[in-house]
């Protein structure tokens, strides 16, 4: 058996047997793994807190050296996302974001690093009351296109190549050739499915793709320039993930 420590986040928790789960955890150290933990839904287990859905903790597993699977032996909490579990909006959001992180997350080749740091911040934020939560989901989706190799053309024409500054109006997104149109009649007929996109979007989808994580946050946006943004991150989620994510369609029940 080999014993290792690393800290992560619960991306998924599956109630297994009587009393046992078994979690899908992302990692810096080790990307994303699954690992058993054994009796942590019972009352009086120390692991009950610590095993449970967006659990930030530094883990203490066992590996078993001939089938490689996890058990976690140990956990201490390292963040308490508390308004996560009190606002039934940021869970959602939040839900939505970790299928969608675990999705990605399963591809060996991705910058798992970048990858974990992401989800930290942007649950960190998720956290804050004073951010508003569609604004970090959004914002969390196109940076992690980015991270797993989806960066948008977004300085110049994705057909025709001129710079977009000097043709900013009109300009739209072409979800096929995943990037920024100019307006050239050419162009657009080249392009495919177009999406309206704002200069402000525009510049926000720049400023997303280029910052440091730690400020992917310090932006903000006009109500015209979010929807915009919102529109554009939904479909080109789906259109690069081959997948429909429905979670955040609870929030028009709400």
């Amino acid at each position: 058996m080999e014993h290792i420590k690393v800290r992560g986040i619960v991306l998924r928790e599956v109630d297994y047997r009587e009393a046992d789960r078994i979690l899908e955890i992302l990692t810096a150290e080790q990307g994303l793994l699954s690992a058993s933990a054994r009796g942590a839904r019972r009352q009086k287990s120390p692991l009950l807190p610590t095993t449970q859905f967006l659990s930030f903790c530094d883990y203490e597993l066992f590996r078993n050296a001939r089938t490689g699977q996890f058990t976690v032996d140990a956990a201490e909490r390292v963040a308490d996302f508390r308004l996560l579990r009190e606002s039934v909006e940021r869970l959602v959001c939040a839900a939505h974001m970790a299928e969608l992180m675990g999705d990605a997350a399963r591809d060996d080749h991705i910058d798992t690093p970048d990858l974990y740091r992401l989800m930290a911040v942007s649950l960190a934020t998720l956290n804050r009351v004073d951010r508003d939560p569609m604004l970090v989901v959004r914002a969390f989706e196109f940076r992690l296109m980015c991270l797993i190799g989806f960066t948008p053309v977004l300085d110049n024409c994705a057909v025709c190549g001129i710079p977009l500054e000097a043709e900013s109006a009109g300009v739209r997104f072409g979800l096929a050739i995943c990037g920024a149109v100019c307006p050239r009649p050419s162009c657009a007929a080249r392009s495919g499915e177009r999406l309206p996109l704002e200069a402000g979007t525009l510049a926000c989808m720049r400023y997303l793709r280029d910052t440091e994580l730690e400020r992917l946050y310090s932006f903000q946006l006009e109500r015209k320039e979010f929807e915009s943004l919102s529109d554009i991150c939904e479909r080109f989620v789906e259109n690069q993930m081959e997948k429909r994510y429905s979670k955040l369609d609870l929030l028009a029940t709400l």
